[in-house]
């Protein structure tokens, strides 16, 4: 009995190599459409590029922004955002941090839609304390680089409209935001920062 395979013909040999082909033109196509519909809708990853939110995030770190958030609730106080500039933020800027459009910027959400920002004084232990407050209560801000930082007094208070936030920088003292830009929408946010996977030895939470 002869188990001998008979010789593929030229014609099936290339009949088998373009199946070959195909189904791996189909896996990259796949692949690569998979990763931008991740990238459009999930998640994507972001490098930070300036010192604005020190000693939080440092240049060069690398984070991973979720984008699902936004779409069916309201970020909240406290969250770290990344957002594209409007343009009256361009325009706002431009005689103090000039932005462009191509810009995009990670900020710290201070106050949310329906918040009334003020400055407010208050009596600790005996000390006569003034700081940054929302709805009237002044906010404890242990993640700043600086607690002295300046705020334009006439911009306050300030009531914010129902799809508005109010974004500033850990680094108050270098770092182009609300106060300068204005209010950002709802809209502009792209996603909200949930891992640092850059540099190594800061892998984790960006909140802690």
């Amino acid at each position: 009995m002869n188990n001998s395979k008979k010789p593929k013909t030229t014609s099936q040999i290339k009949k088998t190599n373009n199946s070959v082909w195909l189904g791996t033109t189909k896996s990259i196509t796949l692949a690569i459409l998979f990763a931008f519909g991740i990238r459009a809708f999930i998640a994507e990853a972001v490098y930070i590029p300036s010192g604005s939110m020190l000693p939080t995030l440092e240049i060069d770190d690398r984070l991973l922004v979720e984008k699902l958030t936004g779409k069916f609730q309201k970020y909240q106080h406290r969250d770290m955002v990344v957002f594209e500039p409007s343009q009256k933020n361009i325009d706002l800027s431009q005689n103090i941090c000039p932005i462009n459009k191509n810009d995009n910027f990670i900020k710290r959400v201070i106050a949310v839609p329906g918040d009334i920002i003020s400055i407010e004084t208050k009596k600790s232990e005996n000390k006569i304390l003034q700081g940054l407050a929302i709805n009237g209560k002044i906010i404890e801000e242990n993640y700043l680089k600086e607690s002295n930082f300046q705020f334009p007094v006439n911009q306050l208070p300030m009531k914010l409209a129902n799809d508005e936030y109010f974004v500033m920088g850990d680094n108050r003292n270098n770092s182009c935001d609300g106060r300068v830009i204005g209010t950002i929408k709802h809209d502009q946010i792209i996603g909200k920062a949930v891992f640092r996977f850059w540099p190594i030895n800061q892998v984790g939470n960006p909140y802690n």
